[in-house]
Order: C-alpha cells, then sequence, then structure tokens
C-alpha cells in the first residue's frame, strides 16, 4: 500500500516507484499532532520535518485503497465542507490540507471548521489558517497575530498561510513595501517554531508576470483577466529580489518548516530549485502536474535528490 503526496511527473511507477511510494520517512510527515517530533529511523540529513502522522490518519490510510493521495493545498469552507470529504473516495483522498482564507471563517466560524473536519474526516484534514495580512500596517500585529497563533494551535490549526501579496501589496504604516523577511515580523515566525507549525508560501509568481503587458507576453489572456497581477511595474520588487527575501527567512529560521506551494515558484527550472532544497533543508515544494514540463532536464534530478520534501497539490477552491 502507498500512500502519494508526491505529484507524478515522470512516467509509470515502474519507471519511477520512489515517485508514487512514499518512504516511512516521508509518511510520517503528513499531519504534525505533537510539540516533540517523532524519532525517525531512516533519519536522513537534518533538518526539520512535517511531524508525525495522527493516528487516525494512520488507521484510515492502512484501510483504503492501494494508492491513496494528500492533497497538501486546498480551500474550502463548512458549507462546503461535506462535499468535499465526501469526494475522498471518488478522487482517491486519504487526506488534504485546508487554508482557511482570510475572512471566510473568523473566530466561532474558524473554530467550527476545524473542529468539525476533524469530527467528519476522522483528523484527515489537517487546517490552516490564512490571516488577514492587510492588519500589517499596525504595528501591533506581529505581537497580536503570535497570540493568535498559540490559541489556533490549541484548537488544531497546524500552520499559516502567506501570499503573493506579501512584498507586491501590503505596505506598513509609512506607505512601504514589506517583504517576507522583514525582521518585524520575526515574532510570527518565532511562536510558529516554538509550536512547530508550518508555513506555506505563495511567493512571486511566474516570470511572465514581470514581462510587458502585450501580446507576445506568454500569460497575456491571464493578465488581461487580472491586471492586478502583472507586477512589471515601477515601485516593485523584481522576482530575484521576492525570492531572496524568502531564501534570507529560510536561513534565518532553520527550524521553521515552509513549503513552497506552485514548484516553490520556479516551475520554469526545476534546477534552480533543486539547488535552494540541496542549500536549505527547511524548503519544501507544493507541485501540481502542470507545473513539471516533461523534458525537464532536472525532472529526475528532483526526484531522486528531494522526493520527501515534495507534496502534491491541487489548489482546489469551494467558495
Amino acid at each position: 500500500m502507498a500512500v502519494v503526496f508526491l505529484v507524478c511527473v515522470a512516467g509509470d511507477a515502474s519507471e519511477h516507484p520512489r515517485i508514487h511510494s512514499v518512504s516511512g520517512r516521508a509518511r510520517a510527515r503528513l499531519l504534525r499532532r505533537e510539540r516533540e517530533p517523532a524519532a525517525r529511523e531512516d533519519e536522513g540529513p537534518s533538518g526539520p520535518g512535517l511531524g508525525e502522522i495522527s493516528p487516525s490518519v494512520k488507521r484510515g490510510i492502512m484501510s483504503r485503497g492501494e494508492v491513496q493521495f494528500v492533497d497538501c493545498h486546498v480551500h474550502f469552507g463548512r458549507e462546503h465542507l461535506e462535499d468535499f470529504t465526501g469526494s475522498f473516495e471518488e478522487n482517491r483522498l486519504c487526506g488534504a490540507w485546508n487554508i482557511i482564507g482570510a475572512g471566510r471563517a473568523e473566530g466561532d466560524e474558524l473554530v467550527m471548521l476545524v473542529r468539525e473536519s476533524d469530527a467528519l474526516t476522522g483528523g484527515a484534514v489537517a487546517s490552516f489558517f490564512w490571516p488577514d495580512w492587510r492588519e500589517i500596517a499596525d504595528e501591533t500585529f506581529p505581537a497580536r497575530c503570535a497570540d493568535r497563533m498559540e490559541r489556533l494551535y490549541e484548537v488544531g490549526i497546524v500552520g499559516l498561510k502567506v501570499w503573493k501579496d506579501m512584498g507586491l501589496g501590503l505596505r506598513d504604516a509609512a506607505g512601504e513595501l514589506v517583504m517576507l523577511d522583514d525582521e518585524r515580523l520575526n515574532p510570527i515566525w518565532e511562536k510558529m517554531v516554538e509550536l512547530k507549525m508550518i508555513l506555506v508560501a505563495h511567493v512571486a509568481d511566474p516570470a511572465p508576470f514581470w514581462l510587458p503587458l502585450d501580446e507576445s507576453n506568454p500569460a497575456y489572456r491571464t493578465l488581461k483577466a487580472h491586471p492586478e497581477w502583472h507586477f512589471g511595474k515601477s515601485g516593485l520588487p523584481t522576482r530575484e529580489e521576492l525570492y531572496a527575501a524568502r531564501n534570507r527567512l529560510h536561513r534565518r529560521f532553520p527550524e521553521l518548516v515552509i513549503v513552497n506551494c506552485h514548484c516553490g515558484g520556479y516551475a520554469e527550472s526545476l534546477g534552480q530549485l533543486c539547488d535552494w532544497m540541496d542549500e536549505m533543508p527547511n524548503f519544501f515544494a507544493s507541485i501540481g502536474r502542470s507545473h513539471v514540463a516533461a523534458d525537464d532536464p532536472d525532472r529526475e534530478r528532483l526526484m531522486r535528490e528531494h522526493a520527501d520534501r515534495l507534496l502534491f497539490e491541487t489548489d482546489l477552491g469551494m467558495h
């Protein structure tokens, strides 16, 4: 029986079994439920992991079909909980990470969503919180957010999400853009390290989002529909500056697990993604099948060297 939270991008299971069959070490990284990490017999290079799988999830995994998937990037609220979890069997899912968007669930509503998810799935859904980062202009926000993470942890939240507006839209009280490695945010990351929570980060976007907005741009149709996603404007940081800020955060907090969604934001160069993962043991990436080109020369290297830090995602939203 295999539990897959890696995406198949390079042929069938007979050709690339490690893509399909997750090792015991990797399987232990589905959900974080304990403050102290579980010991692993096949401990590899030093660095943080994603925690120990909960017993209820383990029972569900072992009792289901031969291959099951964990979708590590979905968005749904209470009104869609039964619809989503009811599709587990059809879609061969045994678990999911639900990233609860800012404003979609607050206070008691958020607590109810977490508790109902646990009750309905036996703990197979891990809940992540997406704070309203627009509050960042308030200098008290980092301390308040850190305090809130402590309370949310107690009700079952396992991590939080930052989106691409970090560095591209969020501004402090002086009107300056706030980058991911801004030291004023340190109280949040310190609290997450203390609680062994996971940060899911959507940093930057594909390279065409910085190219001139004309018909020669490969993303022209997307950017015409979403002009707010075009970042090739004066006063905004480059992709490279955004990734540099993210990587500085990785290095500053080596015990903070950061799952960089959408192929780490660098699907066009798996070699660069591998280099980052080589350097930073706390660099994880979630990937959908469409993110990886079949002819990328570094796809074999990515799967061979970093399979235990790749997660499967769909970014499915039910709103």
